[in-house]
């Protein structure tokens, strides 16, 4: 219903202004106070109704000077919503957003219906706008990462190393083996005239005459 009648013997109602109507529960319309704003719209439906603004919505046939808020991770791009939109996995907004944006350097899209939190333990992922917010992605081999919600991974130091991708720590190496250079899958064996230093970042010959034993 969009008109009222406030005088009698009329053959036809009076028109509520634009963008509002008779609520369908109302009673006989008397009055052109009985008109209310349409969804999507707010003020006074006996003299104004305006769209509220993008990241705003309204869903009832009813007055009111303000439209509620999206919830945050949703939002509303245009003026005179109805209701608001759900971010993408991998997306996130504050409340009263007019559009969502991808999770920050660190997070991912890996939350409950998507939402953005850190990537975990072993895992890294960088911002960008070429870079999928989805997931993170896992530290290759030869690096770690033991903190959550990071953009890179940590190369494995001297005399230790990572074979697996998602390491959170990298490994020492064995007894009798060494490794000298960051960033490595493995470590090196150790020829028979050498020992390996303390750390296992060196090797030194044993020399001439000398015993070989532990470092």
């Amino acid at each position: 219903r969009d008109g009222y009648q406030d005088e009698t013997g009329q053959p036809l109602c009076k028109t509520c202004i634009p963008n509002s109507r008779i609520p369908e529960n109302a009673a006989t319309p008397t009055r052109r106070d009985d008109c209310k704003c349409n969804p999507g719209f707010r003020g006074s439906g006996a003299t104004s109704c305006s769209p509220c603004p993008a990241g705003q919505y309204k869903d009832v046939v009813a007055n009111a000077q303000t439209c509620k808020q999206c919830d945050a991770n949703t939002f509303s791009s245009v003026a005179g919503a109805t209701n608001c939109t759900r971010c993408d996995p991998g997306e996130k907004s504050n409340p009263g957003a007019a559009k969502c944006t991808p999770c920050d350097a660190g997070e991912a899209g890996t939350g409950e219906a998507g939402k953005c939190e850190p990537c975990r333990v072993g895992q890294f992922r960088k911002g960008g706008a070429n870079i999928s917010s989805a997931k993170c992605t896992l530290c290759p081999a030869a690096f770690y990462q033991d903190e959550t919600g990071q953009t890179t991974c940590l190369s494995c130091r001297p005399g230790t190393f990572s074979d697996v991708s998602g390491s959170i720590l990298c490994k020492d190496c064995a007894p009798g083996r060494f490794q000298k250079n960051p960033e490595k899958k493995s470590c090196d064996d150790v020829d028979a005239e050498y020992i390996v230093l303390k750390g296992s970042m060196a090797k030194v010959r044993v020399p001439l005459g000398s015993k070989k034993g532990c470092s």
